[in-house]
């Protein structure tokens, strides 16, 4: 089995060309049944105001364009400076735009193109922007499976031209993954390799069952947890995993260091904590810094659960090395979904890992590079570990680049050998 997915990821990289563009919006149909009713929504109006400027934003524009070029599109943003670069030209933010259109709010239809609108986590948030915009005077509504269709093929379309053309052509990068494929420890990790390669590569839907996302970051058919667990949760958002965790352990371990940059996530966590009782909250320590490859500082973009480091203007936050701050702890299981700085807090992280062997939970789907370079950098490093790959549901069901999840594990501590 192992030879055979081996051989097809080959052949994928045969065919992978430079083509620039993803899937158009027509020949996803199929794989997104409600695109047809939500491009059929979309042709009965005249103007479509995109709210979230950025990239996805621009494809969905794009894609509007050239299937109805009679509809007027218009961007605007809660953050409207911070997109201007990308639009050549000023963003309005939603009340100004509000007012120029108010003549044609009838004839006007939102749509959003941010991620988080659509996460389970934040149905509170889509409700709210979609009162807001009601406010506003914009009446037009999208049922919401259909709306979630069109942006997830946008957020498709551009997450797959930018895997496929990091590899496209790279020879040493394509190898790099065959590389990879073979130091997966077991047939499952590298069918779900292969498939995720498939999928961005070729463009239909990801074939491979993926798996229940509520113990994603614990995966207990590869490991189980001890009674004085030492978790390490970078990237803690408001204690979503925490909370996984303790159902897991019973309220059984031995230490949670949290790590969280964002002030708002930072505070809605500690709310969080606060809640339970002393047996448990006195084991727990929140730190509101970022982790990377060295302490010192950085620059922070706030977006709620997809808040970023490094990306353009913002605010200076503190960041720090694992090893810096916890090496005494003696962690036994990092976690780390922290929006594509894993590879740097993994640097950050060599001490620890050399010396107590945690369990590694890292999210792979962030960035491109991620997919040969983390893997590769874990096994170099410290070759005695076991890697595994797991897909689980995410945004689209199926249809995402989400929650691609690589465990690293020592003997000691897999179940699978």
């Amino acid at each position: 089995m192992s030879g055979h997915y081996k051989q097809k990821l080959e052949s994928l990289f045969a065919q992978c060309s430079k083509q620039q563009n993803g899937a158009s919006m027509v020949d996803s149909i199929e794989i997104f049944p409600k695109l047809g009713e939500a491009l059929s929504t979309i042709s009965r109006y005249k103007n479509i105001v995109i709210y979230s400027a950025g990239h996805i934003g621009v494809v969905m524009s794009d894609v509007i364009a050239n299937i109805y070029p009679q509809i007027k599109t218009h961007f605007t943003d809660a953050e409207p400076n911070k997109w201007v670069e990308l639009h050549d030209g000023r963003i309005l933010p939603p009340d100004e735009l509000a007012g120029v259109l108010r003549a044609e709010a009838e004839e006007t239809l939102v749509l959003v193109a941010e991620p988080k609108y659509y996460s389970p986590r934040n149905t509170n948030y889509r409700k709210t922007l979609d009162k807001s915009f009601y406010d506003y005077g914009f009446k037009g509504a999208i049922d919401y499976d259909s709306h979630l269709a069109f942006f997830a093929n946008a957020y498709h379309t551009i997450h797959a031209r930018s895997r496929r053309n990091y590899f496209a052509g790279h020879n040493e990068r394509q190898q790099q993954a065959s590389e990879v494929f073979t130091l997966l420890a077991d047939d499952f990790s590298k069918e779900v390799y292969y498939e995720y390669f498939r999928y961005f590569i070729s463009n239909p839907v990801y074939r491979v069952s993926t798996l229940d996302q509520k113990y994603a970051y614990f995966p207990l058919e590869l490991f189980s947890l001890c009674h004085d667990e030492r978790v390490v949760d970078c990237g803690a958002f408001t204690g979503d995993t925490f909370l996984e965790f303790l159902k897991l352990s019973g309220g059984e371990f031995g230490s949670y260091d949290a790590f969280e940059l964002s002030d708002k996530n930072y505070m809605s966590m500690s709310e969080n904590i606060e809640r339970f009782p002393g047996s448990i909250s006195q084991k727990v320590r929140l730190h509101n810094a970022g982790v990377g490859a060295a302490s010192g500082a950085a620059t922070f973009n706030e977006a709620g659960s997809m808040s970023r480091i490094g990306e353009g203007a913002g605010e200076t936050v503190k960041m720090v090395a694992l090893d810096d701050v916890i090496y005494e702890y003696k962690p036994t299981l990092i976690k780390m979904d922290i929006e594509g700085s894993e590879m740097e807090a993994l640097e950050g992280a060599q001490k620890i890992i050399k010396n107590h062997k945690p369990i590694l939970s890292i999210c792979l789907y962030h960035k491109p590079q991620d997919l040969i370079n983390i893997p590769l950098l874990i096994k170099k490093s410290y070759p005695d570990y076991s890697l595994y790959v797991r897909k689980y549901s995410g945004l689209y069901q199926d249809f995402d680049f989400f929650d691609l999840i690589l465990y690293a594990a020592p003997p000691e501590r897999t179940k699978m050998n």
